[in-house]
C-alpha cells in the first residue's frame, strides 16, 4: 500500500537536482509503504539471516519475530502468523507522522551534502516494519525499512537518517570491505557529527577504536576514511 508520495518542489526538484544546485530549497521526495506481503518479505527474510545475525552478535531481541516461527517454517507459516498479528492502526500512525517531519529530516540531511562521496539520493523509499532488526536498507533501490515496535515516534527520524547515511556510504564500504560493526561505528560517528540529538551512539562490544582513528585524522573525506580503516584491518 502507498500511503504517500511528496516532496518540497514537484517537478522542478529535477532540473535543479541534475544542475546541482539549490535542491535545499525543495527537498527530497519520500514513499513510505506498508502491507502483509511486505512483512511477509520482512520476516522470511529476517529467518534467513538469522545465522549471519547471531555470527554478529545479535540477539533475538534484535531481531523480532512472530513467537511461533522457526528456521524452519515455509513461506505458509510466515504468512499465517503475520495475517493473525497485523493491524494498520499503528502503521498509519508511524507514517503520518513521517509524512510531517520528513521536510525537517530531509533539510538536515543536505548537511551531508559536505562529505565527499557520499551519495544522497533525490528519492528514497521507507517501509514500516514490526518485525526483524531496528533498522535496515536496501542501498541499491534506495529503501529504508524502519522497525515501529523498536521505535517511538519522538526516535523514527535517527533511525531514518541513520539508515541514509548507510545507503550514502555503502558503495565505500563495499569497495574497501568494511566489517559491519566498523560501518556501524562510521555511521553512528556521522551521525553524531551533524545529528547528536536524533540518536544515541550505539553500544559496540567489539574494538572499534580504528574507525575513530580514521575519522578523526579525515574527516569528511569519507573515501581516505574506509581507505584508512582498510588498509590498517587488512
Amino acid at each position: 500500500m502507498l500511503v504517500r508520495s511528496f516532496s518540497g518542489g514537484g517537478s522542478v526538484i529535477e532540473r535543479f537536482v541534475e544542475r546541482g544546485d539549490l535542491w535545499e530549497y525543495f527537498g527530497m521526495e519520500v514513499e513510505i509503504f506498508f502491507d502483509i506481503e511486505k512483512e511477509i518479505e520482512r520476516v522470511a527474510d529476517t529467518l534467513k539471516r538469522l545465522p549471519w545475525y547471531r555470527e554478529q552478535g545479535y540477539t533475538s531481541f534484535h531481531t523480532n519475530l512472530p513467537k511461533q516461527l522457526t528456521e524452519q517454517s515455509n513461506r505458509a507459516e510466515i504468512a499465517s502468523a503475520i495475517s493473525a498479528e497485523f493491524n494498520e492502526e499503528k502503521y498509519r500512525d508511524y507514517s503520518e507522522h513521517i509524512q510531517k517531519v520528513w521536510s525537517e529530516i530531509s533539510q538536515n540531511l543536505i548537511k551531508l551534502k559536505e562529505i565527499a562521496d557520499f551519495k544522497l539520493l533525490q528519492k528514497y523509499t521507507i517501509i514500516l516494519t514490526k518485525y526483524g532488526s531496528g533498522g535496515s536498507y536496501n542501498s541499491k533501490q534506495g529503501v529504508v525499512i524502519v522497525n515501529i515496535n523498536f521505535r517511538s515516534k519522538e526516535q523514527i527520524a535517527g533511525t531514518i537518517t541513520h539508515e541514509i547515511i548507510h545507503i550514502g556510504i555503502q558503495h565505500l564500504v563495499d569497495q574497501y570491505k568494511i566489517k559491519h560493526w566498523y560501518k556501524e561505528r562510521l555511521v553512528d560517528l556521522i551521525c553524531h557529527h551533524y545529528f547528536s540529538d536524533l540518536r544515541k551512539m550505539q553500544d559496540i562490544k567489539e574494538d572499534v577504536s580504528v574507525v575513530d582513528k580514521a575519522l578523526e585524522a579525515y574527516f569528511p573525506d569519507i573515501e581516505a576514511i574506509t581507505k584508512e580503516i582498510w588498509e590498517i584491518s587488512i
